[in-house]
């Protein structure tokens, strides 16, 4: 935001620039540590991730290289100075799930499901118990929140300023990406 507003304020000196907000970027080359997507995908694989409830919330992600060909979009003259887009490509995490383990252990099909009250009931539980122990859980109110959400983001703006169109699907980036962590070593 704190960039957003400087950018701002020098559009209206007379900066030529343009505001791209990504929703969760994916890829590698994040340190393993740090790369929450990598953490998800191999909570997949291993079979301890359940959906909350029908597991409709929708997780929004774009790869990398598809802010980059956004960002390249946008470097059009052509483009009224100082606009803000967004760029996503919106997956139910039902969906993300069947679509990881289908790329990693080779299985269609859902995870197993937990009924949104037992979730609940175990986010305020492991919630109060990292508060105590200082310790990250397996699922916390703020993680049970951001998997049952259901908004998303829309990029129409960036498709009717500009000529970018994605080039491949949300499917085949995840699988892609799958495949590159299993490479590298990364899934076990």
């Amino acid at each position: 935001l704190e960039a957003e507003l400087v950018i701002k304020e020098r559009v209206a000196l007379g900066l030529r620039a343009q505001v791209l907000r990504p929703t969760i970027v994916f890829g590698v080359g994040r340190a393993p540590a740090k790369d929450s997507f990598l953490h998800l995908v191999a909570t997949i694989k291993t079979g301890r991730y359940r959906n909350i409830g029908s597991g409709e919330g929708i997780y929004n992600i774009i790869h990398v290289s598809e802010v980059v060909r956004a960002m390249r979009a946008l470097d059009n003259d052509g483009i009224s100075n100082g606009g803000i887009y967004f760029i996503n490509t919106p997956i139910s995490f039902r969906e993300f799930a069947s679509v990881v383990g289908a790329a990693t252990i080779g299985k269609m099909g859902g995870a197993p499901a937990i009924p949104y009250p037992a979730a609940y009931c175990i986010a305020v539980f492991f919630s109060a118990l990292s508060t105590v122990t200082g310790r990250k859980m397996p699922l916390t109110i703020s993680r049970l929140k951001a998997l049952t959400d259901k908004r998303t983001f829309s990029q129409e703006h960036l498709l009717n300023a500009t000529g970018y169109r994605q080039l491949f699907s949300v499917d085949h980036y995840i699988k892609q990406v799958c495949h590159e962590y299993e490479e590298m070593g990364l899934l076990g």
